[in-house]
């Protein structure tokens, strides 16, 4: 298994204040910048859509 990455609290507390910090809820990128520090960027690979042909039809 790959090695879990270190967590970066600095990095968090290193931003500059906003108007958004005043509420307790994240930001989309903020959001999407803890997915990829516990999941890696980049890793998601959706399922192929395989179409698939019809079943030919029995001739009789």
């Amino acid at each position: 298994p790959a090695p879990a990455p270190a967590p970066a609290p600095a990095a968090v507390a290193a931003k500059a204040p906003s108007a958004a910090a005043a509420s307790d809820e994240i930001t989309d990128h903020e959001f999407e910048s803890l997915l990829d520090e516990l999941h890696g960027k980049g890793k998601f690979e959706p399922d192929a859509v395989v179409a698939k042909a019809p079943a030919p039809a029995a001739s009789l």
